[in-house]
């Protein structure tokens, strides 16, 4: 029996209760049930809300680069404004893979009066229509690990690519940070043990309403989401893409050697510059929650999800 109670764990059926749904996580300290008490519930200020389902994607989706551009319009704010466009293809947020902040822009959905009269008239679900195309921050339902959090707009949005909505700018600004920071994972590895990331469980994770760290997280956010993006669009893969980064001015030198050091080089301060924007990150959001002990700031380079890494 020597060395046997470190396979035990005692803990209280009180602070079970703390935590939204009092699921039996055991392991869990006071201190981390403690944050349940001391906050308020993410749905108090903003709205998750799950998308659509086409029922038949083959007919209704494709890849933005499979449709005329002509057809295709990515800045429309409202379905009314999507209907009077004449076009009649526009984003679809369908999740995808694990990526950060910003990316994942990939797939357009036919949604033209006609094509929308269909998808109503077959019994699909087109839920929250009043949201499509508003600013959000989505993620994917479905993940082969963590949870990965990022800024959309003019997006409609699919069963498996959720959205959360509300508030202005700066207040997403504080929300996205929040959601990928370590103490929002470790907080979800509580309500999803496994790879699916229900809105119900995202709707219960436990927010600080702190104004006095929403314009230093807001800032943080900001300049990692433009990071992002600025990474996103360097490649064919992204419909803003203009052109090959080897041939632009600040790394086009004499041979191709030099100029692919140049920007190996940039791609490299990229890289540590969204490292330093999420540990800081993460040490805000540790020291509000006050769980220094249980949790450190520090982002491996692997869990950088800028494409150039």
């Amino acid at each position: 029996e020597i060395g046997m109670e470190k396979y035990f764990f005692l803990a209280s059926s009180e602070d079970f209760t703390k935590v939204p749904g009092s699921p039996i996580a055991y392991w869990v300290s006071k201190e981390f049930s403690d944050v349940f008490v001391k906050s308020e519930q993410l749905n108090n200020y903003f709205d998750p809300r799950q998308g659509m389902a086409t029922g038949d994607n083959g007919s209704f989706v494709r890849g933005w680069y499979e449709v005329s551009q002509k057809l295709f319009e990515k800045s429309i704010n409202s379905k009314s404004a999507a209907h009077a466009s004449g076009s009649r293809y526009f984003p679809y947020n369908k999740g995808g893979g694990f990526k950060k902040w910003y990316g994942n822009r990939d797939d357009v959905i036919k949604f033209d009066v006609d094509s929308y009269r269909i998808l109503k008239n077959q019994g699909n679900h087109c839920p929250s229509e009043n949201l499509y195309f508003q600013p959000n921050i989505g993620w994917s339902k479905v993940s082969s690990g963590n949870a990965a959090f990022r800024h959309y707009e003019h997006f409609i949005f699919d069963v498996a690519g959720c959205s959360i909505f509300g508030g202005g700018e700066d207040d997403r600004g504080y929300l996205i940070g929040f959601l990928n920071s370590y103490v929002c994972r470790a907080v979800l590895s509580i309500f999803s043990p496994t790879l699916n990331f229900e809105v119900g469980a995202v709707k219960q994770l436990p927010l600080f309403n702190r104004s006095s760290l929403r314009e230093k997280c807001s800032k943080i956010s900001k300049e990692a989401i433009d990071l992002s993006k600025v990474d996103w669009n360097s490649y064919e893969f992204s419909w803003d893409f203009s052109s090959h980064p080897l041939l632009q001015i600040g790394h086009l030198q004499p041979t191709l050697k030099a100029s692919y050091q140049s920007l190996r080089t940039h791609w490299r301060e990229m890289t540590l510059d969204m490292q330093r924007l999420e540990r800081e990150n993460n040490r805000i959001f540790i020291e509000a929650y006050g769980m220094q002990d249980e949790l450190t700031p520090e982002v491996p380079l692997n869990e950088i999800t800028l494409t150039c890494n």
